[in-house]
């Protein structure tokens, strides 16, 4: 596989960071405990994942930063199982679907101190994000989700 990230500040301002990964994890030979043949991609690792990020930084008031970030995240879909036969006992979790997900934020910083009000989850993308669970269930992301945090950093 390969990975690769960059960040790279555009403007005086804008801050583009992200980074994408193509993996090809499979099987390298026969395993009989798991009747998976050679050449069987590995369950629940996606071929691609990709990631974008960008940050506005601006001031708010004399002394007070302030920033606008948006961030996107790309998962490409992945098989669940290694027994290439098991789907057709199982077959919705035979595979996980791709999915996307986008998340806002807008805050102030002075100092130590920062406020940040966010959005996560932006579209209420519903996904998948691994399987299987003890009752053969995928697990699931966050709906979406709103909030403030208040951050203080001790350093």
């Amino acid at each position: 596989g390969v990975e690769l990230e960059f960040s790279s500040w555009m403007l005086e301002q804008l801050l583009i960071s992200g980074g994408f990964a193509y993996t090809d994890a499979q099987l390298d030979e026969d395993n009989s405990a798991f009747n998976a043949p050679e050449g069987r991609a590995l369950p629940n690792v996606p071929e691609w994942t990709l990631n974008l990020a960008a940050t506005w930084y601006f001031a708010w008031l004399d002394g007070i930063g302030g920033y606008m970030r948006g961030d996107a995240q790309y998962v490409d879909s992945r098989i669940t199982l290694f027994d290439p036969t098991l789907p057709e006992f199982f077959p919705t979790l035979a595979e996980l679907d791709s999915y996307s997900l986008f998340n806002l934020r807008l805050g102030a910083e002075q100092g130590p101190w920062r406020v940040e009000l966010f959005v996560d989850n932006l579209f209420d993308e519903k996904a998948d994000l691994f399987c299987c669970r003890y009752d053969f269930d995928t697990a699931i992301n966050r709906p979406r989700t709103t909030g403030a945090r208040l951050l203080y950093d001790f350093y």
